[in-house]
């Protein structure tokens, strides 16, 4: 009986730490997902620019939750990056309700031929998984007119990928085929086949007008298989099958209908023996919620079937993982679930045309209350400068789930009918495990190290006796209609959520003890998140002469007369004086005269031979350890000049801000070393006497004895929204533009059911046909990417 009350205990035992292994992967699970993860998108108004052109772009930002637009995040960092991922140019934009827009000029800066534009926020620095904007972007002039194809004899690219990623012997495995040239480009097949070792046909496949083929095969144990393509000329490219495991499980995902999603678990004849009694459980899950079905294997059982209706997925794509009786992921697909709530729809049309204008007609579909954020681009119908590798279909819908790219995805989502379902869901068997790793869900605890980001925020460090915590400072903007203030803690102070523009000048004073208004002396600066890190890109794809088109080099008219160059020689003027250095051998450095190359404080004071250190050191009496920030000339050892290890070292250099020595002020110091740049100093001078003193000098740190103010000029803040302007072209007429010229763009369209029509008009630019591109999202999260063509304008002229 004792026994028998043993044997129930530890049964009731096991079943509890079963249960609590699985209650612990749907625990991380949460915990990983808990967080709001957002996901930029910009619709730029083309790909391929002429030099003296801008890249107009609007910006969407997707609450990856909700799958509508982000209401919390007002900061989204747009940079340009060359064609080697080297930083060039950033704007911040302001986002209001998850839309922004933007614009970059391709200025005589702009002499490489292909850049990236990326699009960011802060908060999404929190994750592992990458969900930033990239589009590569091309600059066309007269020197070559490429275009992604190769003269030489093509390579080819030809993979067999087991669905769930693991083929097994003896057992039938589903498997998909991707044949491509090394350009990404669908060569014609005339038939695709399965061989094994011996040469004998084991199955024939057919690839669709993507490259990709899915078939099933039986592989046997001790046999190798390859996969064979026969091109319309003869040549035939293969491929070896991947290895093949001799024990293990199989997962196959097949939507088998417009309803229902059949999931099929298989296994051999050699693993059934020891799966028999072993619980499995199979989670489908889209980072916001999941479904989770058990089963136990049986024996001599080695198919496992499991129909769902797809009411109860998410809309939108989804992720199938099966997990063994350890919770350990063993074979993982990416599916889609259709629902029509996913897209919008509006209708485009033309009302008039004249021989100056033509009137666009946008209105609501039929029945469709919803309202919507568009934005269109209109270019000459035989325009070759639209080029995008992604939109806002796969970019939302598609691209947080898998790793790679999903071109061309508005087929699959315009008319959408069975044929294109099957097609969608082989580009994402192709795709492999999705985004989020496994490693990461299990291990990575969630982490909330940057906020969502409301607005600009202003730092001030304060070189002040005659303050306290009890002071109010001051900030008054006129330009951004600002009047705040807040208390000074510990010389700091610091405001924050503010709405200030590029290069506008914000105002800090505070009152004295006798109700006098002075202007705070100290350094203040906006806070940047500014990264200037290179961008890793991999280019792969081979470029070579496409036509022979005369790009001249004024085809984009500027706005101003260019000048003749000429050399000015004087003598620059400083107007600052070092308080202390007795005639010491200066290096002196001007804003906007000398030096401007070196970005970053930090690259400057290391050009000029110093070093930085950062060692720890004891509090004296406390025990408390510390950070510090020292500089030093010449070498450093253990953190501290020939050993030396006080930690006030008397051979320090020594930092002076507006003549105050900060050389003990870590706060400070971190803030010129993390963050400073070399614009932010109207004048620096620097000794290399002794140890070494270095002086700066703020731009407008400090306003005049009369002056109740602290005029401080804000650099890096929100860019201002510009409103669209056509680029001046030589001429509207020619071959140029017809393939590289941009004809109208409008970031902001609103499309609400009070207002279910608006019109706006574009200008003719002598042109018969046009393309207009419009995207955008309703504010259920409904998606719209819609392209139309007019031909024969002139037929339709008033």
């Amino acid at each position: 009986m004792k026994y028998q009350k043993l044997l129930l205990l530890l049964a009731v035992f096991q079943f509890a730490m079963l249960f609590s292994q699985i209650d612990n992967v749907e625990k991380n699970y949460t915990d990983y997902f808990d967080n709001e993860r957002e996901v930029p998108y910009l619709h730029l108004n083309k790909t391929r620019f002429l030099k003296g052109e801008s890249v107009w772009f609007k910006a969407y930002v997707l609450n990856l939750n909700t799958q509508k637009l982000h209401d919390k995040t007002s900061n989204l960092y747009c940079a340009i990056y060359d064609d080697k991922g080297e930083f060039k140019e950033q704007k911040l934009l302001y986002v209001k309700n998850g839309i922004a827009s933007g614009n970059f000029k391709l200025d005589s800066t702009f002499t490489g031929k292909n850049y990236y534009v990326k699009a960011s926020t802060n908060y999404m620095r929190n994750f592992e998984e990458d969900q930033s904007f990239l589009q590569k972007i091309t600059l066309v002039d007269n020197a070559e007119i490429t275009s992604e194809k190769v003269s030489s004899k093509m390579a080819y690219d030809l993979q067999v990928l087991p669905e769930g990623g693991h083929l097994l012997a003896n057992s039938l495995n589903a498997v998909g085929i991707i044949f491509k040239d090394k350009n990404g480009d669908i060569p014609k097949t005339i038939k695709g086949e399965i061989l094994d070792s011996s040469g004998i046909l084991i199955e024939e496949f057919k690839l669709n007008e993507f490259g990709l083929a899915k078939t099933i095969v039986e592989v046997e144990k001790g046999k190798e298989y390859v996969a064979k393509v026969t091109l319309e000329d003869g040549e035939t490219i293969t491929s070896k099958l991947p290895s093949k495991e001799l024990k293990g499980v199989t997962l196959n995902v097949d939507n088998i209908s417009t309803n229902m999603t059949k999931f099929m678990v298989n296994t051999n004849a050699e693993t059934i023996n020891d799966l028999t009694g072993k619980k499995y459980y199979l989670l489908i899950h889209n980072t916001n919620s999941y479904l989770k079905r058990e089963f136990v294997f049986k024996p001599n059982k080695v198919s496992y079937s499991l129909y769902l209706s797809q009411d109860m997925f998410k809309p939108g794509t989804n992720i199938a993982t099966l997990f063994n009786e350890e919770d350990k992921p063993i074979a993982e697909r990416v599916f889609f679930n259709h629902k029509k709530s996913l897209l919008g729809s509006v209708d485009v049309n033309i009302d008039d045309v004249s021989t100056d204008s033509i009137t666009v007609t946008l209105n609501n579909s039929k029945n469709d209350y919803n309202q919507y954020y568009l934005s269109a681009s209109v270019l000459p119908s035989s325009t070759a400068s639209e080029n995008t590798t992604q939109n806002i279909y796969s970019k939302f819908l598609l691209q947080p789930y898998i790793n790679g790219e999903v071109k061309k995805s508005d087929y699959f989502f315009k008319d959408v009918n069975r044929k294109k379902l099957q097609e969608l869901d082989l580009v994402l068997l192709t795709q492999g495990w999705s985004k989020y790793k496994w490693y990461n869900i299990f291990n990575l605890s969630p982490r909330k190290h940057y906020e969502f980001e409301k607005g600009i925020t202003i730092k001030g460090s304060l070189n002040m006796n005659n303050v306290n915590n009890d002071t109010d400072i001051y900030l008054l903007s006129n330009a951004n209609k600002l009047f705040v203030s807040k208390k000074v803690k510990n010389n700091q102070v610091e405001f924050k959520n503010l709405y200030i523009t590029d290069t506008t000048t914000v105002n800090l004073s505070y009152n004295t003890k006798k109700g006098k208004l002075r202007s705070p002396k100290g350094y203040f600066r906006a806070k940047s998140m500014l990264d200037t890190s290179p961008l890793k890109v991999s280019e792969s794809r081979l470029f070579t002469k496409e036509e022979n088109v005369d790009i001249v080099d004024t085809f984009v008219l500027e706005e101003f007369e260019e000048l003749n160059e000429v050399e000015v020689k004087g003598r620059l003027i400083f107007k600052n004086k070092p308080f202390n250095i007795n005639g010491a051998r200066l290096l002196k450095y001007k804003k906007g005269l000398n030096l401007e190359g070196l970005q970053t404080f930090e690259g400057f004071i290391r050009a000029q031979g110093f070093r930085i250190s950062r060692p720890t050191r004891l509090y004296p009496g406390t025990g408390d350890i510390a950070r510090d920030i020292m500089f030093f000339r010449g070498s450093v050892v253990n953190g501290y000049r020939n050993n030396f290890r006080s930690p006030f070292a008397l051979d320090r250099t020594r930092i002076y801000l507006n003549n105050v020595d900060i050389t003990n002020d870590f706060n400070q110091l971190n803030a010129l070393v993390t963050t400073g740049r070399i614009i932010d100093f109207d004048e620096i001078y620097v000794s290399k006497r002794r140890n070494g003193e270095i002086y700066l000098f703020p731009a407008i740190s400090i306003g005049k004895t009369d002056d109740p103010f602290n005029r401080v000029k804000i650099e890096t803040a929100y860019a201002v929204s510009k409103e669209y302007y056509q680029p001046k072209y030589v001429t509207t007429s020619h071959e140029i533009f017809e393939k590289y010229g941009a004809m109208f763009w409008n970031p902001n369209i609103e499309l609400s059911p009070a207002s279910s029509k608006i019109q706006f008009k574009i200008p003719r630019l002598n042109q018969n046909s046009i393309k207009i591109f419009i995207e955008g999202i309703g504010t259920d999260g409904s998606l719209i990417y819609k392209t139309k063509t007019y031909t024969d304008l002139n037929s339709n002229l008033e």
